[in-house]
């Protein structure tokens, strides 16, 4: 009884997990394909959630976005997220420093999340919203992830996921991105160029806790006309600066 209930909240769970900033409303239809769930017990768990406000639908369109309670929830979390609270200084201190855009991402399962961009008050920048969510394998700022979890995690990515192409300079050959992370792992950044965002580039450099395990990648965001070769070059100096004083900063504020 207990495991079927255990089950019943991870597909719960899962619904959930679907809604990003690209695809904010589903219909049970599309939830039942996706996650290979019967329509019958789609229902179900959109009653459960309905009843719980973690999903709510919406009189217009008849799709199910999320409920009240995740807003409530994230008004909570916000208040108490203090590792941003600590990044977030330097994130703004990057964008000033170079003029280009700061951000960090996070993994979340087998995708990034992108967290706290600051963005330079230009006309021309590269944008990019909170919450999107990116393949772990393309761009500077999902491989300097992939490239610092252990070598039975890559295999197992690489051996369960299909490489997509995004644009021209994606890289799909299993074999090139095991080289391509091998030398990010050893270099100690990532670069990129157009490998998401046609006419972008990156440099990310990763964020380490106490125990020397990943938890973000620092990443600053350019066009690629600005962010040349000598702009990189000072790009990866002063990221692996700020990303030593955030390291710092959060083991003596939080033990992180």
């Amino acid at each position: 009884m207990a495991q079927k209930k255990f089950n019943s909240l991870e597909k719960a769970i899962d619904i959930l997990d679907l809604y990003d900033i690209d695809k904010r409303e589903y219909s049970a239809k599309e939830i039942s394909e996706k996650l290979g769930i019967p329509l019958s017990s789609v229902y179900k768990y959109l009653e459960f959630l309905i009843k719980r406000q973690l999903l709510r639908r919406k009189p217009r369109t008849k799709l199910y976005g999320l409920g009240f309670m995740i807003a409530r929830l994230g008004y909570v979390m916000d208040k108490d997220m203090e590792v941003l609270e600590v990044i977030r200084p330097h994130l703004e201190a990057l964008c000033q420093e170079t003029g280009e855009t700061a951000f960090l991402t996070m993994l979340t399962g087998e995708e990034v999340l992108t967290l706290d961009p600051v963005e330079p008050q230009r006309l021309v920048k590269f944008t990019i919203e909170p919450g999107r969510r990116l393949p772990l394998s393309t761009g500077a700022t999902s491989k300097i992830l992939l490239a610092n979890k252990d070598e039975e995690f890559i295999e197992q990515y690489l051996a369960d996921t299909s490489l997509r192409r995004l644009t021209e300079k994606t890289i799909v050959d299993a074999d090139v991105l095991r080289g391509d992370l091998a030398q990010i792992k050893k270099q100690g950044y990532a670069i990129s160029d157009s490998e998401v965002d046609v006419g972008a580039r990156a440099v990310s450099v990763p964020l380490f806790d106490q125990n020397g395990r990943i938890f973000a990648g620092l990443s600053v965001a350019g066009p690629s006309e600005r962010v040349t070769g000598e702009m990189t070059r000072q790009l990866i100096v002063l990221l692996k600066k700020r990303a030593a004083m955030i390291e710092n900063g959060l083991r003596l504020a939080l033990g992180v």
